[in-house]
């Protein structure tokens, strides 16, 4: 169905454009074809809910785990593609009066950085982002990291994004290896843009 739409919408835009109808299915048919082939298609994303507090959308070929991180609600990977994402969520209520004054979405920003790369040989800030919605307020960073592991030393892209809401902040860190950062960007762009609370009923 999705594909005789496309067609028709193919057809219409070859018609404004005064193509004939035999080039327009031409050029819809090399659409199709394109399309199948990006990996960051959004057809290849699933909704995943964590803990009744949010949900995001991941790729279809990321499988859940356990063993990544000791205390992350979210653990999903794909071995073969080499790429991660973890999720942590931090209760408001659990810092206490005091420092929740002194604490904002790019302390708490920092306060991840510092301890997701405190292992690393080398680090390199590739750029910063932020945005404000209705229920978050999000601060994202892109990061070149040398970390050791098991007697190796890997080169690793990370995106590390935070997200405020009046009762927690979020963690959410995706890495691949550097090399494939540009491969997998479309993905991670993905998945740290469809973050989204759910809705607490009253």
């Amino acid at each position: 169905m999705r594909i005789f739409i496309f067609i028709t919408y193919c057809t219409q835009i070859g018609y404004r454009l005064r193509m004939s109808p035999s080039y327009a299915l031409i050029a819809c048919v090399i659409s199709i074809g394109f399309l199948s082939c990006q990996k960051s298609d959004l057809q290849t994303m699933m909704p995943v809910e964590i803990s009744g507090l949010y949900k995001i959308d991941l790729p279809t070929n990321l499988k859940p785990g356990y063993d990544i991180h000791d205390f992350a609600s979210l653990q999903y990977y794909d071995v073969d593609e080499q790429m991660y994402v973890i999720g942590i969520e931090d209760a408001k209520k659990n810092f206490g009066k005091i420092t929740l004054k002194r604490i904002d979405v790019e302390d708490y920003f920092k306060f991840v950085e510092k301890v997701v790369f405190q292992p690393a040989d080398s680090l390199a800030d590739l750029g910063r982002q932020n945005f404000v919605t209705d229920d978050v307020h999000a601060e994202l960073g892109d990061f070149y990291a040398r970390m050791p592991l098991r007697g190796k030393t890997y080169e690793l892209f990370y995106r590390v994004a935070v997200y405020e809401s009046r009762s927690h902040f979020f963690q959410l860190i995706v890495w691949t290896p550097f090399d494939k950062r540009e491969e997998a960007m479309g993905w991670i762009d993905a998945i740290t843009a469809s973050f989204e609370l759910i809705k607490q009923r009253v």
